[in-house]
């Protein structure tokens, strides 16, 4: 609720994506990955060909998938794992990520 009402009234101010950015920082240090994830997209609507925000967004995913992964959540994980992938398809590390995950929950990727 309250991070919603941060989307209102940045789109009031006109937040820039260096603005978001920091935001999403702030969040990623709390472990607030969603609302981090949020920012960060914010932040590149403005600037879609920023690499720098780019990755952040990544590293958020990847992050926000490790927690989910450790709180038993192995589907959810395995999302944030794909949305990783789909900012930077080269990372050998997340595919092998995503395959330790795959073997280890077959049931799972059958249905997603």
């Amino acid at each position: 609720p309250f991070f919603h009402s941060l989307f209102n009234l940045s789109s009031v101010f006109n937040e820039s994506p260096e603005a978001w950015v920091e935001r999403g920082e702030k969040f990623v240090k709390t472990a607030q990955y969603k609302e981090a994830s949020e920012c960060f997209a914010e932040a590149l609507k403005t600037k879609p060909e920023d690499k720098e925000i780019t990755k952040k967004l990544y590293q958020t995913y990847l992050s926000w998938g490790d927690f989910l992964l450790a709180t038993r959540d192995e589907k959810k994980a395995m999302d944030m794992d794909y949305k990783a992938l789909s900012l930077d398809p080269q990372d050998s590390a997340a595919y092998l990520k995503r395959g330790i995950l795959e073997k280890s929950t077959p049931v799972l990727c059958v249905l997603s």
